[in-house]
């Protein structure tokens, strides 16, 4: 029962040092001032300036060109791989 509570306690702190640091970016991803220091209040500004920035729309429409034919590739090999066996 004691193992039970440390491998509990371990995969809580585990999940919260991966996921914590996501949950202050998005947070502060709403924060108005220019600089993450301290909170200055609630704005989206920050999503539009980059949503109408066009080299990073080209670049992230580059990348997900190339997660969707990696996918479909993997995805081809896999199923020839399965068959196989």
């Amino acid at each position: 029962m004691k193992r039970r509570g440390f491998l509990s306690l371990y995969c809580t702190a585990l999940y919260a040092f991966l996921y914590l640091p996501l949950v202050v970016m998005f947070v502060f991803s709403f924060n108005d001032a220019r600089r993450n220091v301290v909170w200055k209040g609630f704005t989206l500004k920050w999503y539009s300036v980059l949503f109408s920035d066009v080299e990073l729309m080209k670049a992230m429409l580059t990348s997900l060109e190339l997660a969707a034919s990696a996918a479909a590739i993997a995805s081809v090999l896999g199923l020839l791989a399965a068959y196989a066996m």
